[in-house]
């Protein structure tokens, strides 16, 4: 009976799946909506959450540039 998005959703999803299933997500979602996951996640959450999940779809987009920008 609730319109919007169900935010357990994305946390669900992006803490349960392999790293190829989200990448194959990510793709799809982007195909789908014409919009980026990241912009998203920025309209949906926010603070600490926010962050962490930002941090796991950096990760699982471009493994090796996340951890350069953490290290740098």
């Amino acid at each position: 009976g609730k319109t919007g998005t169900d935010e357990s959703k994305f946390i669900t999803v992006l803490c349960i799946r392999s790293f190829a299933q989200l990448r194959a997500t990510f793709n799809e979602y982007e195909t789908l909506t014409g919009k980026k996951i990241e912009d998203d996640l920025s309209k949906e959450f926010s603070g600490s959450t926010l962050k962490v999940l930002q941090g796991i779809v950096k990760s699982i987009k471009d493994r090796q540039g996340y951890f350069a920008a953490i290290l740098h």
